[in-house]
């Protein structure tokens, strides 16, 4: 078994995490693994140059440049008419436990199953944490953590939608095995923050009777979000069409001109939309080299147990990619015929965790590095943080397979 493949991606990442660690420009740090990634894999200088161009007009990286720049825009806009300094204020007086007020927004942002969800919850933490003198880590891992309890149950996710298709299972016959995972996640955070946090959350804010005018702040800080949900639940409508309706109708609501637009536009860290390019054209070239065709291969070789092998493939694409689909699209249907053509819910179980597990603590995973980038913290502990809650939740799946009776 031919192990070189393993050994050159380890290299890429290491060194990805060394620029992360030192705080390099984030899409400079990715194109440059891209190009490292090409050189390693021998991958030929024209493809190279290719894959690079044909991920800048790439459909799914033009959506996600979309949708990160509605976001801005829509962070922006409340920003200027003090709509986010008004909700954060309600959510400050009305709320005194201090666990409760700094997890509610990224809680409830997380229902939008974007990345810009991550971005635009990272101030609302800021902001409401400002009293609590938390460092710039645990508020990364509060903005991270919280905004991800949906993806195991929340059927708006993407990742749950392709687990039903590819298993062929109904949504609403899956998401009753994965829902536990939802409240057992949010219950690792709440019990993760008190150790890391300490006695900085343990203080009781100091909050007045709730005021209608305090829910209504709350409300018009979160109705563009819950605007884009409802578009995308009731009307099917795309994330990004969704929430380009909803900033459309607020700059409308707000009475913007042309020129008041542009201005937004010109205030906009674009750095941002750089790094989510360079993301991507690493993913890009990550399949160029056919790296997660080998990877399962390698793995099956092995000769692990079964249980080890539907936990240990979904895990390594996740972390590689940074993406459901990679961990679903392409380590769901190997799975399947290690298994017999067919999976029952206690190996999806195991498998999902374990494919979320890699993708939460991948580099490559856009949220983090927007979280991380936002408030400045240092990788090391905001990562350990995360993958020591991830090893929870995976001990937790198997858990679940020795109690689920197998089919």
């Amino acid at each position: 078994m031919d192990y070189s493949p393993v050994i050159k991606l380890g290299i890429v990442i290491v060194l990805i995490v060394l620029g992360l660690r030192r705080k390099l420009p984030l899409g400079l740090v990715m194109v440059g693994a891209a190009l490292l990634l090409g050189f390693l894999f021998q991958v030929a200088a024209g493809t190279v140059v290719m894959t690079l161009l044909g991920t800048v007009v790439d459909s799914l990286t033009l959506e996600l440049v979309g949708i990160l720049t509605l976001v801005m825009i829509l962070e922006k806009v409340l920003q200027d008419q003090g709509v986010m300094e008004e909700m954060v204020a309600g959510v400050r007086r009305s709320i005194k436990n201090p666990r409760l007020a700094v997890t509610l927004l990224p809680t409830l942002i997380g229902l939008l199953p974007s990345a810009g969800g991550a971005l635009f919850s990272c101030p609302l933490v800021d902001q409401v944490a400002e009293e609590m003198e938390l460092s710039p880590e645990v508020k990364s891992y509060i903005n991270y953590w919280f905004r991800h309890i949906w993806e195991y149950s929340f059927p708006l996710y993407p990742a749950i939608i392709l687990t039903a298709g590819v298993v062929g299972m109904g949504v609403t016959e899956l998401i009753p095995y994965l829902l536990p995972f939802t409240l057992i996640a949010l219950l690792v955070g709440v019990l993760f923050l008190r150790s890391i946090a300490g006695d900085k959350l343990g203080r009781q804010l100091e909050a007045t009777p709730v005021q209608w005018q305090d829910l209504l702040g709350i409300c018009k800080g979160l109705a563009p979000i819950l605007v884009t949900v409802l578009l995308v639940i009731v009307f099917k409508l795309p994330v990004v069409l969704s929430l380009a309706l909803a900033v459309g109708g607020l700059l409308l609501y707000r009475r913007y001109n042309w020129a008041g637009l542009a201005g937004i536009i010109r205030r906009l860290d674009y750095r941002i939309l750089l790094s989510v390019v360079g993301i991507m054209m690493f993913k890009e070239m990550l399949i160029t080299s056919g790296m997660p065709a080998v990877l399962p291969e390698i793995m099956l070789g092995l000769n692990l147990p079964p249980l080890l092998i539907v936990a240990a493939v979904p895990f390594l694409l996740g972390m590689l990619m940074g993406l459901s689909s990679g961990f679903i699209g392409v380590g769901f249907p190997l799975l399947m015929s290690l298994l017999g053509g067919t999976m029952d819910p206690a190996y999806i179980i195991v498998a999902y965790v374990s494919g979320l597990t890699g993708i939460m603590v991948s580099p490559m995973h856009l949220c983090m590095l927007l979280t991380i980038g936002y408030f400045r913290s240092r990788f090391g502990p905001f990562w350990r943080w995360v993958a020591l809650s991830q090893g929870v939740m995976v001990g937790f799946a198997f858990l679940f397979f020795w109690l689920i009776p197998r089919v």
